[in-house]
């Protein structure tokens, strides 16, 4: 953009200078949300919000959704199990494993409500943002959300053809290979996306049993897939569909305790090492999809579409007497079916009166 400014001078007479206005690289980049069920930029966002865009995540070397979210002011994550994931916002959590109790932090993945965190998987792909949302949000995102919101958003396919390979390695043993690929099948019409991930590590706890040990690892491989179907300017229509499983996962703990303390000679937990004579057995299977369509009915109304449908099955079992002897073991199975369907309309946030309004159904069975 030019200005001319033109400036008089009693000494100098006339003085004609010309500007050009520079963007600067050390403003802030153009963040989009959804924190009014509308994308608009962060900064016109009336509500408390934060954004992990995926060049922060490149930036960090951050492998999977947890470590990005506990970069996040006011915001802690917790796991015991690897399906038994903790969201704290503002000093609000909820233990989402227990299912005698409602959530206070909602989880949306792709505009879908996950009524409980362990429908979450932390290796997601191929993330374009993720947002948190501080305080109470029960006006557009309904009940469970007192704490707040975190909503991770996938990348959409694009209207070309590119890819991406990523590997990393990393102490014991940790290796993650993520690759995704993009193809416009269609010119400017359809276009199809998918991405893939492996992750192995060995753990990081030592166990005196040899067979305990080899069951104390994390082994996951998963994939994601999209379709983008673009029929006119006007109408936007989307399908995506997900696979993921956990052969095992790091889930052997110990017991902090004195050194010298052997309960009937039996040696105690220390530091990183324990003896258990049961290995701590993980497993889960996830799988799901959702399509949305996005119909401009007119410059005023925008008519949104989302059906989903999520499922998840884990099995645990696990040594809890911290000792070599038989006499304590704990473990459960969990199913969790998600099946849900919403029809929104909204106006463009910009108009002096703006609206967003609809209809929300969630069947969750567990």
């Amino acid at each position: 953009e030019f200005r001319r400014v033109l400036f008089r001078s009693p000494q100098e007479g006339r003085l004609l200078l010309d500007f050009k206005m520079v963007s600067s690289e050390v403003q802030l980049s153009d963040l989009k949300v959804a924190a009014n069920r509308v994308e608009e930029f962060l900064q016109q966002v009336p509500v408390s919000a934060s954004v992990v865009s995926n060049r922060d995540l490149e930036a960090r070397s951050i492998y999977n959704t947890m470590e990005a979210l506990n970069t996040t002011p006011n915001l802690i994550t917790d796991s015991w199990l690897s399906s038994q994931v903790t969201f704290s916002l503002r000093g609000l959590s909820t233990v989402f494993d227990n299912v005698g109790f409602e959530s206070t932090v909602a989880l949306y993945i792709d505009d879908v409500y996950f009524s409980r965190s362990f429908g979450f998987n932390s290796t997601l792909m191929d993330i374009e943002r993720v947002e948190i949302l501080r305080g109470p949000q029960g006006t557009l995102f309904g009940k469970n959300t007192i704490g707040g919101v975190i909503h991770v958003v996938s990348e959409k396919p694009e209207m070309a053809t590119n890819g991406q390979i990523e590997l990393n390695y990393g102490n014991y043993n940790f290796l993650q290979a993520r690759g995704k690929f993009n193809k416009e099948l269609i010119k400017d019409k359809l276009a199809w996306r998918v991405t893939g991930a492996l992750t192995k590590r060995n753990g990081y706890i030592n166990d005196r049993v040899p067979n305990v040990e080899a069951q104390n690892k994390t082994n996951f491989y998963g994939f994601r897939s999209s379709l983008l179907y673009t029929p006119n300017s006007k109408t936007n229509i989307s399908f995506r569909a997900h696979y993921g499983k956990d052969n095992n996962a790091e889930n052997t703990f110990v017991y902090a305790s004195k050194p010298d303390y052997e309960l009937l000679g039996i040696a105690a937990d220390e530091k990183s090492e324990t003896e258990q004579n049961l290995p701590a057995f993980f497993e889960r299977q996830q799988y799901g999809g959702v399509a949305k369509a996005e119909i401009e009915l007119n410059p005023q109304n925008k008519l949104t579409l989302i059906s989903s449908y999520n499922n998840s099955i884990d099995d645990y079992l696990g040594d809890n007497d911290v000792a070599k002897a038989d006499v304590s073991r704990w473990g459960r199975t969990q199913k969790l079916r998600n099946l849900s369907q919403e029809i929104r309309i909204n106006s463009p946030r910009e108009q002096k009166f703006a609206y967003v309004g609809g209809l929300y159904f969630l069947n969750e069975r567990i």
